[in-house]
């Protein structure tokens, strides 16, 4: 997510989930965030490779 231009719906349909409803209550259970609080949570991070 925080690396694909893609939206949460298109993302969610590429993980299989039919409705981007349900991929987001999953998302939410298992990392206690939304999708979109995730992406934007990792805006403005610089990428370091070591």
């Amino acid at each position: 997510l925080r690396e694909s231009d893609l939206s949460v719906a298109e993302v969610a349909c590429a993980c299989g989930y039919l409705n981007a409803g349900h991929f987001t209550a999953a998302f939410l259970k298992n990392f206690a965030t939304t999708p979109g609080a995730y992406r934007r949570a990792g805006q403005g991070e610089d990428e370091r490779v070591e």
